[in-house]
């Protein structure tokens, strides 16, 4: 059974229908609750009746009642194997099921309708989604949400262990001493924010130059990989979104501002410092978390929505409107509808990665403006969508059209 994108989402809403149904069961079922709110509703739209000389007020809340407690209050199924998208699409590193386990739901029972109604958004949205995605060859942001994310990480776990290899650490400096740095001094003005493999140092490069920074370039790009965590998953999240320049490039910048000495001269450099980037945490770090709170954000949302599933009943039992259901269901989509905003920003940073790509700069990764853009606009986005889709649903209520 698949919910929702991430193993989080999907969990913290199967949470939310479980206690929806507890609650209304209790409340409708197991207590005096929903006697008094069935004889509240029946009086009411009985003087209703009576004031118009009909009964049909009467007949319609009994039905409006009735069919709603044996499709939503009654019935109820235990939830077998959730799974989320991302899950199905390989990801291991946690489950739906382990979710729920470590949260105290070991077995999880809903009520058919709202579950139904749940996989139904889901189903669009996922479906919606991969449209978004198309041409990715199904690995997109469907297969590996907040893809942004996961970069960052893997990047920053990879720079911030530098290089392991002794040789390889001593041909990165007799490069930088033998080449790097005569090619800086060449380009005299040029030489601003510049690594080995620029364009214009690359070019600057003798022939031997050129071709030891090729050679230099191919073993960095095997440590990189030959890192587990970044092998295994280089394939299935990057998807081509991550240039194996831009780490190796974060790699011997970090590599510099450690141990500055070496990868200097003097001779070469009057400035040493400009010509390396150093790495800031900040600008790593606060996107980061910022992502990965979005996944908490709608789980949690979700969890809150399908808990007060039984007070929205009784506001539709006692006033004996449709209305307070028709908004429920609309935020219930915007919830969902999340998952689209992120997918939108997911894919403005693929085609912004191939543009910047294509210019010659560096990864996207290090572009610090962007990844706040993308983390801030990701979270104000859909809680802006939220907040009119509540706006518009209350005007609909209230005046009856928009």
């Amino acid at each position: 059974m698949i919910r929702g994108i991430t193993p989080i989402d999907g969990a913290f809403e199967l949470m939310g229908l479980h206690q929806a149904q507890v609650l209304m069961r209790f409340i409708f079922l197991e207590t005096m609750a929903g006697k008094v709110i069935f004889a509240l509703g029946f009086l009411l739209s009985l003087k209703a009746g009576m004031g118009q000389s009909n009964f049909r007020p009467m007949f319609i809340f009994l039905m409006m009642f009735f069919s709603l407690w044996l499709l939503v209050v009654v019935p109820r199924v235990r939830v077998v194997d959730p799974v989320s998208s991302m899950e199905r699409s390989g990801y291991q590193v946690i489950t739906t099921a382990q979710v729920l386990k470590k949260n105290g739901y070991g077995e999880v029972m809903v009520s058919p309708v709202p579950d139904i109604i749940s996989r139904m958004i889901d189903s669009l949205v996922i479906s919606m989604a991969a449209v978004l995605e198309r041409g990715d060859g199904g690995r997109g942001y469907v297969a590996s949400p907040f893809l942004f994310t996961k970069v960052s990480i893997l990047t920053q776990r990879i720079v911030g262990r530098g290089i392991t290899d002794p040789y390889l650490e001593e041909r990165a400096v007799h490069f930088y001493q033998d080449h790097f740095w005569p090619a800086v001094k060449s380009l005299g003005s040029k030489a601003d924010d510049l690594w080995p493999g620029h364009p214009d140092v690359v070019r600057a490069y003798s022939e031997e130059g050129r071709a030891q920074w090729l050679a230099l370039r191919e073993t960095l790009y095997q440590a990189c990989d030959q890192d587990k965590v970044f092998s295994r998953m280089f394939a299935r999240f990057y998807d081509g979104k991550s240039d194996l320049d831009a780490v190796v490039r974060s790699l011997l910048a970090h590599e510099a501002a450690l141990n500055p000495q070496p990868y200097t001269s003097m001779a070469y450099a009057s400035k040493p410092g400009s010509f390396v980037r150093r790495i800031d945490p900040i600008n790593i770090a606060l996107p980061e978390k910022i992502m990965t709170a979005l996944a908490f954000m709608q789980g949690g949302s979700l969890f809150l929505l399908w808990s007060l599933l039984p007070v929205f009943l009784a506001v539709v039992f006692l006033s004996r409107q449709i209305a307070p259901l028709v908004l429920f269901l609309s935020i219930l989509f915007s919830l969902k509808a999340w998952t689209l905003v992120w997918a939108i920003c997911d894919k403005i940073s693929t085609v912004w990665f191939g543009v910047h790509q294509a210019w010659g700069g560096a990864g996207l990764w290090e572009q610090p403006v962007l990844n706040m853009f993308i983390a801030s606009a990701a979270g104000i986005l859909p809680l802006a969508m939220t907040a009119v889709v509540i706006f518009l649903s209350g005007r609909i209520k209230v005046e009856g059209k928009i």
